[in-house]
């Protein structure tokens, strides 16, 4: 919340003061404030935007308020448009509180962690038979167990639903690493979702069982669509770039069974942070 209202803030005192400027008055100052206020509110507005759902009701009661008593302070501006010393004294105080702010905001998008998909393990389980061929091995056929596996938006919109063989399953994505610069400015880690498939607990079963996969359907904005239309040449190291940490392929695995067979019924959260991939338990 207090990030919300103090980019709210800034970025009204940013259209007041060009507000100022275009009825001239104060044409330094007022260019000046421009520059200013927006140079403040600008590395907050992803932080802002990506929380807008929560405490909406709130946040736009606080939004009105804060709309009202600046366009009072713009009345008040072209009515008396001399400058007063004291009047410098907001400004340094605004200063203050958004070098703590960004500070904040830094360290949160340096360290967070943000949820970005929700796999569900039913604990229902199918048998298909299944026929197979690994090269140090000759044709099988056995009936296997499969577990449903059903991938959701944070919100719990159903995506896509599967059923796996196996004893775990991986989520996997491409990402995009910025520099730490760019990332405490709050420019975050890019992904996209790629691969589901499944996968064992040691190498032998590997070689033993087939290894089944799908194609997950992107989550990403169109602008991120972009981005990675250059990501393989950055993977492959065709392309590199100061700002550009790293591009790689991260996988995240979740069990699907226990050790003894039986299905697990449980929930996680794929989440990102600056270092890439990660997951949480939903308890």
């Amino acid at each position: 919340m207090f990030f919300f209202i103090f980019t709210v803030v800034a970025l009204l005192m940013s259209l007041r003061s060009l507000l100022l400027l275009l009825t001239g008055k104060r044409g330094a100052v007022s260019l000046f404030g421009f520059i200013f206020y927006l140079c403040l509110c600008l590395p907050l507005m992803g932080n802002v935007m990506s929380s807008l759902k929560e405490d909406s009701m709130a946040k736009a009661i606080l939004a009105i308020v804060s709309t009202a008593a600046v366009s009072y302070s713009f009345t008040r501006q072209v009515k008396v448009p001399k400058y007063s010393w004291k009047e410098a004294l907001f400004p340094i105080g605004f200063f203050g509180l958004g070098i703590i702010a960004l500070s904040l905001n830094a360290i949160d998008n340096l360290t967070g962690e943000k949820p970005i998909l929700k796999i569900r393990l039913t604990g229902n389980q199918t048998f298909n038979e299944v026929t197979w061929k690994t090269p140090k091995s000759k044709w099988q056929r056995s009936t296997i167990p499969y577990y449903e596996v059903i991938l959701e938006t944070i919100d719990g919109k159903e995506l896509q639903h599967f059923f796996l063989s196996g004893e775990l399953c991986a989520v996997r994505a491409k990402i995009f690493r910025f520099h730490p610069f760019l990332n405490a400015l709050g420019i975050p880690t890019k992904y996209r979702l790629d691969v589901l498939y499944s996968g064992f607990r040691n190498a032998e079963k590997y070689a033993d069982y087939p290894v089944e996969a799908h194609s997950l359907a992107s989550l990403s904005s169109p602008w991120d669509s972009l981005i990675f239309k250059y990501w393989e040449s950055f993977f492959c190291r065709e392309s590199t770039s100061p700002w550009i940490k790293s591009a790689t392929l991260q996988s995240n695995y979740f069990p699907l069974a226990d050790a003894q067979g039986e299905p697990l019924q449980q929930e996680y959260y794929l989440t990102l942070s600056s270092s890439g991939l990660s997951s949480l338990t939903n308890h």
